[in-house]
């Protein structure tokens, strides 16, 4: 990372996006589930992030959005010092940072175009977003384009509860595609999912993150999926960060030893 002639970051592949330094958390009565956390995610990386449950995966993602307050340390996403934004500044940053969790969070009596045209609203602010049919033109082509970018746009009139779990998790991602992120953190998005649509939709991330340059981080469950469809992986147990390498160097041995 390098400071160009205006003293700003040069936007190159090495560009840190997401850093965490000396991350720390408690609970009342649950005691330290961050300990010591730090890690660093670069411009365009796939990163995959394992660990069994209650090893501090969920809590550090929810520090990173500044969804809980940590007890100390530095969070600085995409840029900015995550601690010391305030509301407004704050609200700005989530808008660059889309979201896919393994509840895909559809409205389901409404339209799938409608349910990727929500990805806007922050953007545009304006409640003509909420319904595709009162959106501006260029929203709604900018949405079919999010569409067909997961491979549906012809399923736009279709209503979201009359989806397949796959299909559903597609429109959550064109949602957030809608949003033109620089940042993507999935959340166990296919914990819900049979293996093969599964594969299906770990696929259609990795060529996102790969033709889009989108920066990724998930959290997964599945071994394979991590080594497969990431460039780097980072292990935790009993919150603290005990892997952290180019995924290409483990096998799924290395991996269940965080398990044990």
């Amino acid at each position: 990372m390098s400071l160009n002639e205006t003293g700003s970051v040069d936007d190159t592949p090495e560009e840190i996006r997401l850093s965490v330094s000396s991350l720390n958390k408690s609970f009342k009565g649950r005691g330290a589930v961050l300990s010591d956390v730090s890690m660093q995610i670069r411009c365009g990386e796939a990163v995959a992030l394992i660990g069994g449950n209650g090893s501090g995966k969920s809590t550090l993602l929810r520090c990173c959005m500044r969804l809980i307050e940590p007890d100390n340390g530095e969070i600085i996403f995409l840029r900015q010092n995550v601690s010391s934004l305030n509301k407004p500044q704050l609200r700005s940053l989530r808008s660059r940072i889309g979201l896919v969790f393994q509840k895909h969070n559809l409205v389901p009596r409404l339209s799938v175009l409608t349910n990727v045209i929500h990805g806007a609203v922050w953007r545009e602010g304006s409640m003509r977003t909420y319904r595709h049919y009162t959106a501006p033109d260029r929203v709604r082509r900018e949405a079919m384009i999010c569409l067909e970018k997961v491979g549906l746009p012809h399923l736009a009139e279709s209503r979201a509860d009359c989806l397949s779990g796959g299909e559903s998790q597609r429109v959550a991602i064109a949602r957030a595609l809608m949003q033109r992120p620089d940042f993507i953190i999935a959340d166990e998005p296919v914990a819900s999912l049979d293996p093969k649509v599964g594969r299906e939709v770990m696929e259609l991330f990795i060529r996102l993150n790969r033709e889009e340059k989108l920066t990724l981080l998930y959290v997964s469950h599945d071994l394979d999926h991590a080594l497969d469809y990431s460039d780097r992986l980072i292990g935790m147990s009993g919150g603290r960060v005990v892997l952290d390498g180019v995924s290409r160097k483990f096998s799924k041995g290395d991996l269940n030893e965080i398990y044990r």
